[in-house]
């Protein structure tokens, strides 16, 4: 099997001017990691074929008609494009097909109709008709055409009033509408443009001239449609560079925040542990150098024994958050009498931090056996209380009230102390922030954000109501679950 030397040729561009499409495409012969093989007697060899003299005999005629019709006018275009198909189907190759443009063609007379549709599809095109506007409008949905030829004069509706109606649906009012009309007077012309038309083709038509305008249309069309995906595809670029831009703000300022609570962490640490060790260290120089009776012995060492458990519960505290940063934290929970579990935590604290204060308690009932983490109930109890003792002054009341409500376990610890101002409540749960009318009050900043995370490990939630200078009512509330 072989070709003549012009047909290998021509052959030969045609490929090299596609390579682009062949290279995205279904290559059944020709593997895709390799340029496209240019040597046309070789390829023939490969492609299996039981005549290949036939073979050959097609693509002499296939190239020859290419290369005729490649010479004419461009409204040849799809008819090149079907013959481009064939000819790279026989090579082994696929390359997408480039799809017909429907046109629409609106007209009464069945002359003009056959006419139209035959001189249109000859030219590439996918022709429909419709004899008048009513039905143009019914089938315009199944239809969606690419240009509407639409005669002027035509019985119940003319061809404004279709050009109208269709320039008013948002559907179709993009579709170019060419008007054909024996009417050739200027006012006629605006009267077309006015009503929607992109142009005006005078009866008795030309058939070339015809081609041409309609070619010149779809390809006004077409480059329209590229450049509304272009600018589709350029906004959601610039939507994402948004978006990338953002996030990146958003992750500087992350960053920021972590620098500043690093500082911030170092400068509490410093402070809340610099205090109970100069406390420590005073303390033990006072007992080695001076004769103490033992009351005041003990009272020397009741002071070092509270900066020691101060410190404690500041390093729990910077523990617990570092292991909830990273999920390191999962809730235990086992049978508890959660009434004796309040009293007793509740007696403890009265004889240490909250010796200064009244400390009350209520519950609904007694021995209430829940299923919980009774270190997470410790931890949130514990500095809800310490919170309510720092912030009030001495002799003052902290209400602690348990309830049991709807498999929900209620606890709310209310003081008398200074309130939190509104612009901090949204904040209060964030790690080290503290509320601006804290003054001189010593404190980490770490109190609520641990309840705040002991709460949320336990599907809770936790609320808060308070008035400056009136006290605050804390409410965590916890769902009652089954034991396993």
């Amino acid at each position: 099997m072989s070709l003549s030397p012009a047909t290998t040729d021509y052959l030969h561009r045609l490929l090299i001017q596609n390579l682009d499409h062949f290279k995205s495409a279904d290559l059944p012969n020709i593997s895709c990691q390799t340029s496209l093989p240019l040597d046309l007697p070789t390829l023939l060899q490969t492609i299996a074929s039981e005549d290949k003299q036939a073979l050959a005999l097609n693509l002499e005629e296939l190239a020859f008609s290419h290369q005729q019709l490649a010479t004419l006018e461009p409204e040849n275009q799809y008819q090149l494009a079907a013959i481009e198909q064939q000819i790279f189907q026989l090579l082994g190759f696929h390359k997408p097909q480039l799809r017909e443009p429907v046109i629409l063609v609106i007209d009464d007379n069945p002359e003009n109709l056959y006419l139209l549709k035959r001189t249109l599809t000859q030219g590439g095109y996918d022709v429909q008709v419709a004899t008048n506007g009513a039905i143009a409008l019914s089938c315009l949905h199944h239809i969606m055409p690419d240009l509407i030829l639409l005669d002027i004069m035509m019985p119940d509706m003319n061809g404004y009033e279709v050009c109208q109606r269709l320039k008013a649906d948002p559907s179709f009012q993009d579709i170019p509408i060419i008007f054909i009309t024996v009417m050739d007077e200027m006012a006629d012309r605006m009267k077309a443009f006015s009503s929607g038309g992109v142009d005006y083709i005078t009866k008795p038509f030309s058939i070339q001239e015809v081609l041409a305008r309609v070619t010149t249309q779809i390809k006004t069309r077409n480059l329209q449609k590229e450049l509304q995906t272009r600018n589709e595809q350029l906004q959601q670029e610039i939507r994402a560079r948004k978006r990338a831009e953002e996030e990146a703000l958003r992750a500087l300022a992350k960053e920021k925040e972590l620098s500043e609570l690093k500082s911030r962490f170092i400068s509490m640490a410093s402070h809340e542990l610099r205090t109970p060790l100069t406390t420590i260290q005073s303390t033990v120089e006072l007992l080695e150098h001076y004769q103490w009776t033992e009351v005041e012995r003990l009272q020397r060492l009741e002071q070092i024994r509270e900066a020691v458990q101060h410190m404690n519960h500041l390093l729990e505290d910077v523990l617990l958050i570092g292991k909830a940063a990273v999920d390191k934290v999962q809730p235990k929970p086992e049978w508890l009498d959660v009434v004796q579990f309040c009293q007793d935590l509740l007696a403890g604290i009265q004889l240490t931090i909250g010796k200064y204060h009244h400390i009350r308690f209520s519950s609904q009932a007694d021995g209430l056996s829940v299923w919980l983490d009774p270190k997470l109930l410790r931890q949130i109890l514990y500095n809800l209380l310490s919170n309510a003792i720092k912030y009030s002054a001495e002799a003052s009341r902290v209400d602690v009230i348990l309830t049991q409500w709807d498999q929900q376990l209620l606890l709310q610890v209310r003081d008398e102390g200074i309130g939190i101002p509104p612009e901090d409540q949204e904040r209060l749960f964030e790690a080290f922030h503290r509320a601006t009318n804290v003054e001189a009050i010593s404190g980490t900043g770490l109190g609520l954000t641990i309840v705040k995370q002991c709460v949320d490990l336990q599907s809770g939630q936790i609320t808060l109501e308070s008035t400056v200078g009136h006290g605050t009512l804390f409410t965590v509330i916890l769902p009652l679950q089954k034991a396993p």
